[in-house]
This record gives C-alpha cells, structure tokens and sequence, in this order.
C-alpha cells in the first residue's frame, strides 16, 4: 500500500508538472509580470498590449527575436 502510494504520487507530480511547463508563455517578457490584454506578433511572441505599444515606439522589432513585427497574428 505504501508502494502504491509513493507511486501515485510520483504521477501527480509528474502530471503537476507537465502542467505548469508552459508557464512562462503567460508572462511578458518585457514587464515580466502576467500578460494583460495579449497582442502576439507575427513571429509567435506575446506581449502586454501596453508594453509592446511603448515598444514600438522606439523600434518596430520583437524585443525576443528582432523580427520585424508591424504584422500581427492576433
């Protein structure tokens, strides 16, 4: 029973952290807080609508990659 229970927990956590993998996609890499009110350029990156905006103003790129991002996806 106490196999079991090690077993089952090693699952849980396993599963734990397969879910919280991705985490790091919901924060703003500029801000580096949560991401509010999400605007996600051609290259794939989101950001802060109000971050990217001030972004932009001094360069028209992805602070991630350099791409050029006057294109949206979303």
């Amino acid at each position: 029973m106490v196999e079991e229970a090690k077993l089952d927990m090693k699952q849980i956590k396993k599963t734990l952290y397969q879910s919280f993998e991705n985490v790091d996609e919901l924060n703003c890499s500029i801000c580096m807080d949560y991401i509010v009110c999400c605007r996600t350029a051609i290259c794939g990156h989101s950001f802060c609508e109000e971050c990217i905006n001030e972004s932009l103003i001094r360069k028209k790129e992805c602070p991630n990659c350099r791409k050029d991002i006057r294109k949206w996806a979303m």
